[in-house]
């Protein structure tokens, strides 16, 4: 804040007034003064929720957290109002605009909210609410919003408030779902592709997809959190990191099957005999189960839940108090310790692999099988990189106070490279894949074939048929003109 014993005026109250939607009449420097407090007291809120930044939550959301921030520092920035001898109403939240602080036995005017319930409004008009001079608001009518006008929807689509990464985001799982799904189809169509080996793919495409499907369904509900009328929207969200975590690290699981198995084909093939599909539905699924249920149980029971803010709404008193999102020991411990192992396991395996399968490539004797090893290895060589360096980059990044442009441009990339790694995993296992190239285009061209076949056999088909009818039709006339002889 600003020094408080500044000469007369320090806001500039005797100057123009800013027109500032769903709030009131400002100077200039009071509503960039109240701006910048409440987004940084609002990032240091959710700063401890992975995943969870500013553009992510509604404007209402954000409008009601400004407002809570206005009630406490009003008489600040309200130096005049605030000496009055009687009390003034105080800044409240009446669920869609903040009411400003107004005189007692006065009219509140301030311009229309720029949203409600999911509607644009015109800005341009002004709402009222009578202050009693009592010093309380008058509650036994609604806010008067009968001179709010709806916004009419912007034909050519664009957005100026949504985010690039939003926009990242979306373009990048859609992609990523659709390259999935139809990688899946492919896979579930054709019995040549129902060995062990294609089965870890189909299950690695599966943990993907369905970790695409739990952010998406998070960010939803995020986006559901518009204010304390949500609190059931809020719960569902919390408990949905649960299952955008569990997937999260089934995909780890997965791709360390892929290492291991092409590991035991190279290197010990007659594992394989005893190593079959449900040791892989184990150790894919079961194990992160496992590790989830410990990890759910160690952050209810151990973790200190004793520190929770007691600023902001009820809301987002209900997000903080969410024991899944804040960032603690247990999630080193129990969460972040196995991926890390996974990764270096895999690294491992990767480099044995490939000292293994180059090594036999350069004799002579380097039989078919070896070639294909190299290709899965090379496929392997891209996986690992996709899922392991998007990990790391939800580790780290610059500061959004410190370094905003870098902080943008980091979002945007993280953004891309997290939501369209599951379009790039399909690419070397299924889509650039030369077995699963080479019988597509068998099945394509039998089925043309057939489809020849039919088209050249069914004319003469036809004559044939026809020949036939007309030798039965002599037959029986011969036979009328003897029986009538």
């Amino acid at each position: 804040m600003q020094d408080q014993h500044h000469p007369e005026d320090p806001w500039g109250w005797d100057g123009e007034l800013t027109p500032v939607p769903g709030f009131g009449f400002f100077p200039e420097r009071v509503n960039t003064e109240l701006d910048a407090v409440t987004k940084e007291i609002l990032q240091q809120e959710i700063s401890v929720i992975p995943d969870l930044q500013i553009f992510n939550l509604s404007s209402a959301f954000i409008g009601q957290y400004k407002c809570t921030i206005l009630n406490e520092t009003w008489p600040y920035l309200f130096p005049d109002l605030s000496l009055k001898s009687q009390p003034a109403c105080p800044p409240t939240w009446d669920g869609s605009s903040c009411l400003p602080p107004t005189m007692p036995g006065s009219l509140a005017i301030f311009p229309c909210m720029e949203s409600k319930e999911n509607v644009s409004y015109l800005t341009s008009s002004n709402a009222t609410r009578i202050c009693l001079s009592s010093g309380y608001w008058d509650w036994s009518q609604p806010t008067n919003y009968s001179h709010c006008q709806q916004k009419l929807m912007d034909v050519s689509g664009k957005s100026e408030d949504l985010d690039i990464s939003v926009l990242i985001y979306l373009i990048g799982y859609s992609v990523s779902l659709s390259a999935l799904l139809g990688a899946l189809l492919i896979f579930f169509s054709f019995r040549e592709l129902r060995c062990l080996r294609h089965k870890i793919h189909i299950g690695l495409f599966s943990t993907v997809c369905l970790a695409d499907i739990s952010w998406i369904s998070t960010a939803f509900l995020q986006s559901l959190i518009h204010s304390d009328d949500n609190l059931s929207a809020i719960n569902i969200w919390c408990v949905s990191q649960v299952f955008l975590r569990y997937f999260h690290l089934t995909t780890f699981f997965w791709m360390f099957l892929e290492g291991l198995y092409l590991l035991l084909q190279i290197q010990l093939p007659l594992s394989l005999a005893v190593f079959n599909h449900f040791h892989c539905l184990l150790i894919g699924w079961g194990v992160p189960l496992g590790i989830m249920i410990l990890w759910i149980f160690l952050r209810i029971f151990y973790d200190d839940q004793a520190e929770e803010s007691t600023a902001g709404t009820e809301a987002m008193q209900t997000v903080l108090s969410c024991p899944f999102v804040k960032e603690s020991d247990t999630d080193f411990y129990a969460y972040k310790i196995p991926v890390f192992i996974l990764l270096l396991a895999n690294t491992v395996f990767l480099l044995w692999i490939m000292l293994i399968v180059v090594s036999k490539l350069h004799f002579q004797t380097a039989m078919d099988f070896d070639r294909r090893h190299y290709r899965a290895a090379k496929a392997l060589v891209v996986v690992i990189p996709v899922l392991g360096f998007t990990y790391i980059l939800t580790l780290l990044g610059p500061s959004a106070t410190d370094t905003p442009t870098a902080y943008t441009i980091f979002q945007a990339v993280r953004a891309a490279l997290l939501s369209t790694q599951g379009a790039v995993i399909t690419l070397p296992y299924c889509y650039l894949n030369t077995e699963v190239q080479s019988i597509l285009t068998t099945r394509w061209n039998r089925w043309r074939m057939i489809k020849t076949l039919e088209s050249e056999c069914l004319p003469s088909t036809r004559k044939s048929s026809l020949a036939a009818h007309s030798l039965n039709g002599e037959k029986r006339n011969r036979l009328r003109t003897f029986s009538f002889s």
